[in-house]
């Protein structure tokens, strides 16, 4: 995982987020079903005033009970 954060933000902001490949979102969802668990790596950025005041990149591990 890895964030970095290149200007303060000191009020409102918006945060999104995308698949870092898009082509895995099925293949998370088979192993998903599959094994009860899988992985997912995730982009997001954070929006201050219109500029990038932030980024984060990582994975996920979704669980299924």
């Amino acid at each position: 995982n890895a964030i970095e954060y290149s200007k303060p933000i000191f009020g409102q902001f918006s945060a999104s987020a995308t698949l870092r490949d898009p082509d895995t979102w099925i293949p998370f969802l088979r192993m998903l079903e599959r094994k009860r668990r899988a992985r997912v790596s995730v982009a997001s950025v954070l929006l201050y005033e219109e500029h990038i005041a932030g980024t984060f990149e990582g994975e996920f591990v979704a669980f299924l009970q």
